[in-house]
């Protein structure tokens, strides 16, 4: 495999080969004039300053489909995050969704003492957390997604709540650490490194402080960037990093959950880019959506490594393009005729909720999606009723 890291631009094109696999698998490609091949063949030619000053590096969904496919194994979104980050230096950025707010209140967090309001008023007060023990549980920016998107459905902290209810059933009380912050996985593939770094520093010194082992998240996003990223920044961990998905699946196959009778429903799964091609984790999540009585798992046309982006990643470029690929992959899904879309992935639940609640006409037509759109952790808590 040919990484970025560690590496010039100029290292990492030699690599390239002139196949075309790349465009042909990249979803952008096929709605815009976006080429990957294209922009290695530019700095061949011109040399890197081209890719650093070209809006190609913020059209790239950096899902990594192309990479899953290249015969010479080129991390592409690696190879673009390096270019954003020289870019970033000079002063040139992405176009921010939702009015860049969510960037900017990572800043202001990475800045001041603002937390994404851990253990607020939507943190029930029955559940048994603790300071310092064997596991800790990442909430993330689960309760800023709650406010930011409250007009699209869905309430984004539930799937902490689930988390722990369920690690409570286990017999487990974890750590919530009341000061954790964003994970900074969207400020580093914005090419802002260094208030990505600032985010990481405080994060693992309150990881260290609560002395636990094994750190658990359930965003797909936050399980990247501790798994892959963190490291590559600052060493190896002195803790484990798992998947909700991952843990639950141990736990079932060592026979620790014992669901009561639950509705039959027809169920599908997308997998994340983060949690999918980038951090090989796809057998965890259908192994406990199968182990879930009276659910029936029924696959899209597009999974594992093939499985299509939900078309925006770190709230970068969410234009006209990024609604057409959500659009493929909602259709996908409804062309299974399950119930519940099941994801690992906040932001790609949140993605396909927005679609879901905006009407669509076609030839003076409402159509709308009519599953339900969940999270893994949420189905697996609902099934044992603890929520």
């Amino acid at each position: 495999m040919v990484s970025a890291s560690g590496s010039t631009i100029s290292d990492i094109v030699k690599y390239c080969y002139q196949c075309g696999k790349c465009v042909g698998t990249c979803p952008v490609s096929g709605l815009k004039n976006f080429n990957p091949r294209l922009m290695i063949h530019e700095i061949l030619l011109n040399g890197s300053e081209c890719l650093v000053r070209s809006d190609d590096i913020w059209s790239c969904l950096t899902c990594d489909q192309c990479s899953a496919i290249c015969p010479m194994g080129i991390e592409f979104s690696k190879f673009v995050r390096g270019a954003r980050a020289e870019s970033f230096k000079r002063g040139i950025c992405g176009e921010e969704a939702h009015t860049g707010i969510l960037s900017t209140i990572t800043k202001i967090m990475a800045n001041s003492n603002l937390t994404p309001n851990i253990l607020g008023d939507w943190f029930p007060s029955r559940l048994k957390i603790q300071d310092k023990g064997e596991y800790a549980y990442f909430v993330g920016c689960l309760p800023i997604f709650d406010r930011v998107f409250a007009n699209i459905g869905g309430k984004y902290s539930d799937i902490a709540v689930a988390a722990v209810a369920i690690l409570n059933e286990l017999g487990i009380t974890p750590v919530v650490m009341k000061d954790a912050k964003c994970c900074g996985h969207d400020r580093l593939w914005s090419g802002d490194i260094e208030t990505f770094r600032v985010l990481a520093e405080h994060n693992l010194q309150a990881i260290d402080r609560t002395e636990a082992s094994t750190l658990i998240t359930t965003c797909a996003e936050c399980y990247r960037t501790f798994k892959l990223d963190y490291p590559e920044h600052f060493g190896e961990l002195p803790f484990e990093v798992i998947h909700m998905s991952e843990f639950l699946a141990d736990q079932i196959g060592k026979g620790k959950l014992d669901y009561p009778v639950t509705d039959k429903k027809k169920v599908t799964y997308h997998d994340p880019c983060r949690l999918g091609r980038q951090t090989k984790v796809f057998d965890a999540p259908r192994n406990v959506i199968k182990s879930i009585p009276e659910l029936s798992f029924v696959e899209m046309d597009r999974i594992r490594e093939d499985s299509l982006c939900c078309g925006t990643s770190s709230f970068l470029s969410c234009n006209d393009y990024a609604k057409a690929i959500r659009v493929d992959r909602m259709s996908e899904a409804e062309r299974t005729g399950a119930e519940v879309l099941v994801t690992t992935c906040p932001k790609c639940q949140i993605h396909f909720n927005c679609l879901k609640n905006e009407v669509q006409f076609t030839d003076s037509k409402t159509k709308r999606y009519d599953f339900e759109i969940t999270d893994l952790t949420i189905l697996v808590a609902q099934s044992l009723k603890l929520i």
